[in-house]
């Protein structure tokens, strides 16, 4: 009995020890990993912003959404794919392509932040280490949007 429970003993803490480590790695990398991406997250950022100035229009937002619904109407029609209409104040056809160019990196990479967060949260979640935000979410008002 002695001689299995010092095996048992001895295979839990190498499991224990492997665990650890790996724990760590994911830390280590997920952090530098994400630090270049937040660089690049920014960076995309303003370019979104110059773009958006240079275009002469005032909200990023909505110009996310015609973008999108460009996108969205280009891939159910392919024989449309190359006719990109100009813009509101005649800009080029190549400066909305590079926008949505901007905007898909841009979302890709705010993807990837999110995908790291969540790794990095699933680690504190098993060290015990995850701090919660008790607060009041208005669910009426988020049901009504």
């Amino acid at each position: 009995f002695f001689i299995y429970d010092f095996f048992v003993r001895r295979e839990f803490s190498a499991k224990k020890d492997l665990l650890q480590a790996k724990r760590r790695f994911i830390r280590f990398v997920s952090h530098e990993v994400r630090t270049p991406l937040n660089a690049a997250c920014m960076g995309l950022e303003v370019m979104r912003a110059e773009l958006t100035d240079t275009l002469g229009l005032n909200s990023s937002s909505l110009l996310f959404d015609e973008v999108r619904m460009m996108q969205q109407e280009e891939s159910s029609h392919p024989e449309n794919h190359l006719q990109v209409p100009t813009g509101k104040q005649g800009y080029s056809a190549q400066t909305m392509e590079w926008l949505k160019l901007v905007i898909d990196v841009q979302t890709s990479t705010q993807n990837a932040v999110g995908v790291l967060d969540e790794v990095l949260n699933y680690d504190k979640i098993e060290r015990r280490s995850l701090n919660l935000e008790k607060r009041l979410i208005p669910v009426w008002q988020l049901i009504e949007r």
